[in-house]
């Protein structure tokens, strides 16, 4: 099982984007940002990205980084206007 598998993650739905050796889970669900396996299959990277809208970046944006610091050394941040 993975770690970011739905079962792994309690009320979590994944789904799978298919575009071949490019594709990728979405996992939705509540609480994900506090829960370590939400964040166990990440790809390795130098950098990522967040895009965000002016609406939910002030919410969760600075969560998020916090979160992704231990898999990135630099990350950015692209607000959006709704």
């Amino acid at each position: 099982m993975k770690a970011n598998s739905p079962s792994a993650l309690p009320d979590a739905q994944q789904v799978q984007i298919s575009l071949g050796e490019r594709s990728y889970p979405i996992v939705i669900g509540a609480a994900l940002l506090d829960a370590p396996g939400t964040f166990a299959n990440l790809p390795r990277a130098a950098q990522a990205l967040i895009v965000s809208n002016s609406t939910v970046a002030p919410l969760y944006a600075q969560r998020l980084q916090a979160a992704l610091q231990a898999h990135y050394p630099t990350i950015h941040l692209v607000t959006l206007p709704d």
